[in-house]
């Protein structure tokens, strides 16, 4: 009877350790999590931004440092070059004026947090409409 007990807690001792210890605790690298493709869910202001169903687009982060952006309606691609830093993710991109063909270079910094691997919120940092953007996964 006591060699059963002890079993019994020995086995409940293992399935509280394996339970526990999740692998989505562990701590994720932006730098990796961000690569693949991702479109747009949610667009809005904070936490509770509404859902953004008008799908033109999505955004993919290759290992380089490039983006790239992919318009559905135009079927085009766009380059960007990313980058993160100190818990922000920066967007660059050219702007050429059209009349005098000035070119600018424009720089977009968010705030990100990964909800899950397949989830991605990012804060825009300057003012805008609509400061919150969430993606999910695509590949």
């Amino acid at each position: 009877m006591k060699d059963i007990l002890k079993i019994s807690l020995a086995l409940m001792g293992l399935v509280l350790l394996f339970t526990a210890c999740e692998k989505d605790d562990l701590p994720i690298d932006p730098n990796n999590a961000i690569l693949g493709k991702w479109e747009i869910t949610h667009l809005g202001n904070g936490a509770d931004a509404p859902a953004y169903e008008d799908l033109f687009s999505y955004q993919e982060y290759l290992p380089d440092s490039i983006s790239r952006y992919y318009n559905y309606r135009e079927q085009r691609f766009y380059n960007e070059k990313y980058w993160i830093e100190d818990s922000l993710l920066y967007r660059s991109y050219l702007f050429i004026d059209a009349i005098d063909k000035d070119t600018t270079v424009f720089v977009d910094k968010y705030k990100f947090q990964f909800l899950n691997k397949n989830r991605l919120r990012l804060d825009y940092q300057n003012p805008a409409i609509f400061t919150t953007s969430i993606y999910k996964r695509i590949n």
